[in-house]
C-alpha cells in the first residue's frame, strides 16, 4: 500500500516548523483555532454590515411609504371636501328647480 492516504489528509508540519511553534507557545490545534476565529471574525463583520444595509432599506422604504401615505390622505381630505361641495351644489340647484317648478 501507498503512503497516499497519509500524505492526502491533513498536511503534516515538518519538524522544524512543529519546534518554532512549541518554542512560541503554539501548537497545531492552536494555529486553527485562531485561523477559525479569524475567519469567524471576519465572517460576523460581514453578516453584521449586512445586516446594517438590509436595515438602512427597510428604513427608507419605510419612509417613502409613510410620504405616500400623507400624500394620499390630504388627496383624500380634498376629495371628500369636493364631494361634500358637489353634493351642497346638487341639493341648491334642486331647490331652486323645485321652486321654479312650483312657481308654474
Amino acid at each position: 500500500m501507498s503512503d497516499c492516504s497519509s500524505s492526502c489528509s491533513t498536511p503534516q508540519m515538518d519538524t522544524t516548523t512543529k519546534q518554532l511553534f512549541e518554542a512560541w507557545g503554539c501548537s497545531e490545534d492552536e494555529d486553527r483555532r485562531t485561523t477559525r476565529r479569524e475567519k469567524n471574525r471576519v465572517a460576523a463583520q460581514k453578516s453584521r454590515k449586512r445586516q446594517t444595509q438590509r436595515a438602512d432599506l427597510l428604513h427608507e422604504a419605510c419612509e417613502l411609504l409613510e410620504q405616500k401615505n400623507r400624500k394620499l390622505r390630504k388627496e383624500q381630505v380634498k376629495a371628500r371636501a369636493d364631494s361634500r361641495c358637489g353634493i351642497e351644489s346638487v341639493a341648491v340647484h334642486l331647490q331652486h328647480a323645485v321652486k321654479g317648478a312650483q312657481g308654474m
